[in-house]
């Protein structure tokens, strides 16, 4: 609940366009952990929904145009364009060379291992917005 907030009310927009939320959120990509997928899987007995069985449709989705990244883990002739920063701030290379300091690897969120530190990938094609309603 939002007890600090007046009335005890939250905004929690929502996607009531073309393309959902991908029409209205910050463009940021990533796709979850493969543990978490493996486990909900398990839990909820959603036959087919581990990591190995849906990372084929992710690759298959995405046009990955960024400069890092396994391509094991991106796919390069889907519709959704998922591209890196074109512009880093001082402030994220700080961040990324602090955490490096303290041990932890620069890592791609979306790919084998998301622990770590790691500059974001948007849904962004040519400094636009790539929302599903674009992309397909």
């Amino acid at each position: 609940s939002s007890f600090a907030l007046r009335k005890q009310r939250s905004k929690w927009p929502r996607g009531k366009v073309l393309g959902g939320t991908s029409s209205i959120n910050a463009m940021l990509y990533i796709r979850g952990n493969s543990i978490d997928y493996d486990r909900w899987e398990q839990i909820y007995g959603g036959d087919g929904w581990n990591w190995k069985n849906v990372l084929p449709y992710f690759k298959k989705a995405e046009n990955w145009r960024g400069s890092k990244g396994d391509l094991n883990y991106h796919g390069t002739d889907g519709p959704l364009t998922v591209d890196e920063a074109r512009f880093i701030t001082s402030g994220a290379n700080w961040f990324i060379s602090a955490a490096k300091e303290i041990g932890f690897n620069e890592s791609d969120p979306n790919g084998e291992k998301q622990e770590g530190a790691s500059y974001l990938q948007f849904t962004i094609e040519d400094g636009e917005r790539c929302s599903t309603a674009k992309a397909y």
